[in-house]
């Protein structure tokens, strides 16, 4: 690997590490409270470590082309910059051989992508729907087990229990 090549790949690493661990955290974030407000679960502080992690990696397919075009727009603009691609053009280096080693980082990014996809994503989204699902659950049965029915009229109140044939009346 060429000094030049060694040096265009730390400049696009730099903002893709950035971007990365930026948006992953934002969007896991989001991803979280989201799943914890929709139907109102009481999850645990492990619970919600273990939900963060399951998720990541669906977040990360859906993430890695965004940040990878924002990490590279950033470095192309820096390069711009300071003339640095004037300054490699016109040391007699091509633009096919200054994008080199950013087609290989699309080209490995693409793959990762493809296998991320096929296998990590949906094992880790079964793991996450079986941790908010465990709670929601448990939580069913119990309320299964009570299951009160209320009618009320001007003069008097029915509670019924759909479990056993008991009911209580109250008059006013």
């Amino acid at each position: 690997m060429r000094l030049l090549d060694r040096y265009l790949l730390r400049e696009l690493f730099t903002p893709l590490g950035f971007c990365l661990s930026g948006i992953q955290t934002l969007g896991v974030c989001f991803a979280v409270f989201s799943a914890m407000q929709e139907q109102d679960r009481k999850l645990s502080l492990t619970d919600i470590m273990q939900y963060a992690t399951a998720i990541t990696p669906e977040f990360l397919a859906s993430a890695l082309p965004v940040v990878l075009l924002l990490a590279m727009l950033y470095t192309l603009t820096n390069h711009a910059r300071y003339n640095e691609i004037t300054a490699m053009r016109a040391a007699g280096i091509s633009l096919w051989r200054i994008c080199a080693p950013y087609f290989a980082v699309g080209i490995v990014a693409s793959f990762a992508l493809f296998a991320l996809n096929e296998f990590l994503v949906p094992r880790s989204t079964e793991w996450a729907n079986r941790i908010l699902n465990r709670h929601v659950q448990s939580r069913t049965q119990w309320k299964r087990k009570i299951n009160f029915s209320i009618s009320v009229s001007q003069t008097s109140a029915a509670i019924a229990n759909g479990s056993s044939p008991n009911i209580m009346f109250i008059r006013a």
